[in-house]
């Protein structure tokens, strides 16, 4: 579904993503996984085509993606950016309703508004949907913004960090609506820094550092004790999940050395 090939991006001199190829399907949630700085987001916003790489080819349905209107974009991928900001007094239903605004020609919906109530209540925000956005917890915008990406309904969902505010509960629901969706035919990339999570639901991940790929495929393959060093520079201890057949990772304390 998407397909990004030797992709590079450089600004002020800077190279951020170094010769990444990817090729996402229809059906798999895939985890993008790195140190702080590696260029995940980047990476996220280049698949997005919020930017134009400085290399490379990005292309999304076989067509490429700069060949896209912004309407013909927002009808087939639905971005969740890092940070979320709304400068006006939308309530919480008027947010995620902003999701829908690809498919509206004239007016709302009745199957508009039955779209965002769904959404609301698949994150479990349908009781905040009369609070302003800005009153809410980050956790509970991020559940709203997650609302408003499926309130889209697009077969391309790219999440930035998605779960990195939420409860525990609520991480799982997060991750367990992706699994879902790419179940039912959507493809998801998903920035998540919890490895576990990742082991879990991903059917693939891919580890970047310093904008290029470390390792990239199965939990089982590429989370590896050798791997995670050489990509966080800490020890880890990797072992057999007791409830399901993917790694379970353990860091270690930073070693004295390592810390300095």
């Amino acid at each position: 579904m998407l397909e990004a090939t030797s992709l590079s991006y450089t600004i002020n001199g800077k190279t951020i993503i170094n010769d990444v190829s990817l090729s996402v399907e229809r059906g798999e949630v895939f985890a993008l996984v790195g140190p702080n700085g590696a260029g995940k987001s980047t990476l996220l916003r280049l698949f997005s085509g919020e930017l134009t790489p400085s290399g490379g080819v990005i292309t999304l349905n076989g067509q490429p993606l700069g060949e896209y209107s912004r309407r013909q974009l927002a009808l087939k991928r639905a971005v969740m950016a890092q940070r979320e900001s709304v400068s006006f007094d939308f309530s919480v239903y008027d947010v995620v309703m902003l999701g829908r605004h690809p498919h509206i020609k004239r007016a709302e919906t009745p199957h508009d508004r039955e779209v965002v109530e769904t959404s609301l209540k698949s994150t479990e925000s349908d009781y905040l949907a009369d609070r302003f956005f800005a009153t809410l917890s980050s956790g509970e915008q991020s559940r709203v913004t997650f609302s408003r990406i499926l309130a889209q309904q697009t077969d391309l969902l790219l999440l930035d960090e998605p779960t990195s505010t939420l409860d525990l509960r609520h991480q799982q629901l997060i991750m367990m609506i992706a699994q879902s969706l790419a179940s039912e035919g959507a493809a998801i990339i998903a920035i998540v820094h919890d490895l576990n999570l990742a082991a879990i639901y991903a059917d693939r991940i891919g580890i970047l550092r310093d904008g290029t790929w470390v390792d990239v495929g199965t939990p089982q393959a590429v989370l590896t004790e050798e791997n995670l060093f050489a990509a966080f520079n800490l020890p880890t201890v990797v072992m057999p999940h007791p409830h399901y057949d993917r790694p379970l990772i353990v860091p270690l304390p930073l070693s004295k050395k390592q810390d300095s």
